[in-house]
């Protein structure tokens, strides 16, 4: 399970916009799918606004991820 749930705002750990979390998901990882103790992967949908206020969307590991 995710530290992070559905309408957190976070940005990546490198920099960049302030994003909403949008969806989260626990997804087969067919890497870990036969290592025991990590059957899943969680993925993180991200929307937010770019520099031209058109809407962005696109998904990351909580690893890469900081709330703000």
């Amino acid at each position: 399970m995710s530290e992070f749930s559905n309408g957190e705002v976070v940005r990546l750990k490198s920099g960049g916009p302030s994003m909403t979390i949008t969806y989260i998901e626990d997804t087969p990882n067919p890497e870990d799918i036969f290592t025991p103790g990590i059957p899943f992967r969680v993925t993180i949908f991200c929307q937010w606004f770019d520099s031209k206020d058109a809407l962005q969307t696109a998904f990351f590991y909580p690893e890469n991820l900081l709330k703000v």
